[in-house]
């Protein structure tokens, strides 16, 4: 957004009546054309009154109509009254809080993407997704104890129950290859026990500092789906997260072991990044014929290829495939290994090989939607696509994290 030029100091108007986050970003509210500024940028340590003193001299903000994000982008939504106070706020981007080495970026926003960020931090009506908060930069020794005392020295408590969604309170994730990665999710009985517990942003656990901000559920499930029960690099807990895992291996049942399924993994590396997969079923083509549901491109932590794939193969197609190893792929050669179902279950999740069950697994009848705005409901997503036949199962899933895209399935393939 262009930077207006600065305007000169006026007088700062009397403080409006606060009016509570929750209610000021509730959907509803958003409809009827609210403004709002976006932040990004904020010193770990920033509260609502700094951001209200933050725009003295440009616009009357009160700290009620500030939500802080509190995750790892530092980000915060402001409410103003007008499009003329979203402009005048706008001639504050790139200035400095007091007392930061770092500026702040402001971007215009707004009513209801605020509301969308606030039911994502469980602050516009779902209070169980705003509970969990995330560590990072754990000894690799820490234990779920570790955790909970970590807390307790700030006068925090950790619940000892599981959360209602029968998941560990205390969850500590393994990186790919199967060892501690350093985060721990928790998760509390209420937003502003979160809220409270990330108070202890850059205390000292042993002799390292720890990040402590703000996360979702879908977070936190996706970083555990990394750890499969039963297999290597699943960790294990004590008390009520044996529990958990134990209750998890015994409803684990592996898709790849399923009748008629292909057995046998193979990973590539190397590949360009703008590799589909019709380049590898040309790859292997004609002596292993592959199909192109059964390829799976892997993707760094923020969605970008990372030049890794799986393909699934019959047992007997194996040998023969590997014949194909440091071939050109769109001019770069690539390496091609064994691998196995644990490793491409940890790279890309139970639920990449889970769909190949699906009875319209080898259907490219679907489209991927990105870009949505949070508060897009499957009516819009229908608007959008009329002219053409979505079938009723057209599906949205719960408010997504950012890096979340739905997915709308068509009735036919030039739909």
């Amino acid at each position: 957004v262009p930077v207006a030029a600065p305007t000169a100091a006026v007088p700062v108007a009397a403080p409006t009546t606060a009016v509570p986050v929750a209610a000021s970003v509730g959907v509803a509210s958003a409809a009827v054309g609210d403004f709002a500024v976006k932040i990004r940028g904020l010193p770990w340590n920033a509260t609502a009154e700094d951001i209200a003193n933050f725009f003295v001299g440009a616009v009357s903000v009160s700290a009620a109509s500030v939500l802080l994000m509190r995750n790892q982008q530092g980000e915060a939504y402001v409410r103003v009254k007008d499009a003329g106070e979203v402009q005048q706020a706008l001639t504050k981007n790139r200035q400095y809080l007091e007392g930061s080495k770092r500026y702040v970026e402001l971007f215009q926003s707004s009513g209801a993407e605020m509301a969308g960020a606030a039911v994502r931090i469980g602050q516009g009506g779902g209070g169980a997704e705003g509970s969990v908060v995330r560590l990072r930069g754990l000894p690799w020794s820490a234990t779920e104890p570790d955790v909970r005392a970590f807390f307790a020295e700030g006068g925090v408590e950790v619940p000892l129950d599981r959360d209602g969604s029968g998941g560990p309170v205390v969850a500590l994730p393994l990186n790919r290859m199967g060892k501690p990665s350093g985060e721990a999710f928790v998760v509390f009985a209420t937003p502003s026990e979160a809220e409270r517990a990330c108070g202890r942003d850059k205390a000292r656990m042993a002799d390292r500092w720890i990040d402590v901000f703000r996360a979702s559920k879908g977070e936190m499930q996706a970083a555990m789906g990394l750890s499969i029960p039963g297999h290597p690099g699943a960790s294990a807990g004590s008390g009520a997260a044996a529990e958990a895992e134990a209750a998890a291996l015994a409803a684990f049942s592996d898709p790849l072991e399923q009748e008629g399924m292909p057995s046998s993994v193979l990973r590539l590396r190397g590949l360009p990044f703008h590799a589909v997969a019709s380049d590898l079923v040309a790859l292997f083509s004609p002596e292993v014929p592959v199909l192109e549901h059964l390829i799976f491109l892997s993707k760094d932590q923020i969605g970008r290829p990372n030049g890794e794939a799986f393909v699934l193969l019959q047992q007997g197609q194996v040998q023969e495939a590997l014949k194909k190893d440091k071939q050109e792929v769109k001019g770069r050669w690539v390496d091609l290994f064994m691998s196995s179902p644990v490793e491409l279950y940890n790279r890309l999740g139970v639920g990449a090989a889970s769909a190949l069950t699906l009875g319209d697994a080898k259907s490219k009848t679907a489209v991927k939607v990105k870009g949505l705005p949070f508060s897009c409901t499957v009516k819009d997503l229908r608007a959008f696509f009329q002219g053409s036949k979505v079938c009723p199962c057209c599906l949205l899933p719960p408010p997504p994290p950012p890096q979340s895209n739905p997915t709308s399935t068509q009735q036919m393939p030039d739909d």
